[in-house]
């Protein structure tokens, strides 16, 4: 048989050779080889024998790997998503990504055997690596220490999504509004109470965006940013991106987002002495398209933001 392409699961799509076997019919069919025992062996000692060198590989020139990685890695990935995760175990090794921690291309099991006692495994979408340095969430997890995947690729938030955890370690987007800096109660109670402090400033800035994010609220764990925008649900602002550039209009599903604005922040006392007068929905406008900005969307009104922008540093 010339070809026989099934001999080899889809996600090692990049490997080709010959399989010596005397005992097949060179006539024999498709659907009859997807039936043949005999077959079925040679197809796993093949995967085994594949996964096997690419793990050398891995291990022992990490160089050449991150080449091959570059070059084929997407076709694990999507082997990895393929079948909502089923492939998780025989795959999930053999993942690399860039980590924040010497910005240097990292395993899961680096990564996690490195990450102390932090219980998720945090990663960060960005277009690129220096896109991403400069967030002030990635300035204030370097000064904790924390190490960060940073995943440039479109399709890699979708892989851990797919995996869901590994070695019992969840996936956490530090762009989800379920993200902590850390558990400090003190902390929590401490911005609790100035949001009920604060409920007609934030109710009328709901008010103001309520055709654009679904809550408004204070929070101490996005770093030293006046606001930024998160995504609550299983649909990330990345994957809000990707999948209107796929779908190429404005049908594609959208995040449910949420303006969180820092109260610790210069511009919140500014935005508390301006609740009764026309500078309120200005400096809300600003700080959303600001959030808008750092998450890498487009402004919807360049012109309108620049307005407010200018009216209020004047």
């Amino acid at each position: 048989m010339e070809k026989c392409e099934d001999l080899i699961p889809e996600y090692f799509n990049f490997i080709s050779g010959l399989v010596d076997c005397d005992s097949l019919s060179l006539n024999i069919s498709r659907e009859i080889l997807q039936q043949n025992a005999e077959l079925q062996v040679i197809s796993k000692n093949l995967e085994k024998k594949i996964t096997s060198e690419l793990e050398k590989i891995l291990k022992n020139d990490r160089e050449k790997y991150i080449e091959f990685w570059k070059e084929s890695g997407r076709s694990i990935k999507a082997g990895v998503q393929d079948m909502f995760g089923m492939n998780k175990e025989k795959l999930q090794d053999l993942l690399i990504f860039v980590s924040s921690y010497e910005d240097k291309y990292t395993t899961l099991k680096e990564y996690v055997d490195r990450m102390g006692d932090n219980k998720e495994i945090l990663y960060v979408p960005a277009e690129s690596i220096d896109a991403v340095k400069s967030l002030p969430k990635m300035e204030k997890l370097k000064e904790q220490g924390r190490d960060v995947l940073i995943l440039t690729d479109k399709i890699d938030e979708f892989t851990l999504m797919a995996m869901r955890d590994y070695l019992g370690k969840e996936f956490k987007s530090i762009n989800s509004s379920d993200f902590k800096f850390s558990d400090d109660k003190e902390k929590e109670e401490e911005v609790k109470k100035i949001a009920d402090e604060n409920k007609e400033l934030i109710e009328k800035a709901k008010e103001f965006l309520k055709d654009k994010v679904s809550e408004v609220e204070l929070s101490n764990n996005i770093g030293n940013s006046a606001s930024s925008l998160l995504a609550k649900g299983g649909l990330s602002l990345e994957m809000e991106k990707t999948l209107s550039e796929m779908t190429n209009n404005n049908d594609a599903p959208k995040a449910e987002k949420i303006l969180a604005i820092n109260p610790e922040h210069t511009l919140f006392n500014k935005l508390k002495s301006s609740v009764n007068t026309e500078d309120f929905n200005k400096l809300i406008d600003v700080l959303y398209n600001q959030a808008l900005l750092l998450e890498g969307f487009n402004v919807e009104n360049p012109a309108e933001f620049i307005k407010n922008l200018n009216s209020l540093i004047k």
